[in-house]
């Protein structure tokens, strides 16, 4: 199962019908069926229930619906997570100082307004 596939599935979830999700999505609507099909070929059951007006969630699809949604936003978050640290705003700061700096007004209020400034950085 890839995170396209959970994508595509939720877009068929939310508009309830393959046409509408798959211009939403920018694809045909043949493909987009297949990659339903495939995908509930991989699990080995149906996620939805086909009638003339659309599709609806079988019980197995409102479960898949319900944790897709969790994955997506797990993984968007986790994306958010890497480029900030990529971009330097999240990660560890080590800091070393003699003994005579750490006695220095200076020092705490530097540390106070970078924790501020920059609260995902832990501190070492």
């Amino acid at each position: 199962m890839e995170i396209r596939h959970l994508r595509y599935f939720l877009a068929v979830a939310d508009a309830g019908h393959m046409t509408r999700a798959a211009m939403q999505l920018g694809i045909q609507q043949p493909p987009l069926s297949q990659q339903i099909k495939a995908l509930e070929s991989e699990l080995g059951f149906a996620l939805f229930r086909h009638h003339p007006k659309g599709v609806s969630l079988t019980d197995a699809g409102r479960l898949l619906q319900v944790e897709s949604a969790r994955l997506l936003r797990d993984f968007s978050a986790l994306q958010e997570r890497m480029h900030s640290l990529v971009e330097g705003k999240r990660g560890l700061l080590s800091i070393g100082f003699t003994s005579s700096a750490a006695a220095h007004e200076f020092t705490p209020h530097a540390l106070r307004e970078c924790r501020g400034q920059h609260p995902d950085i832990g501190w070492s």
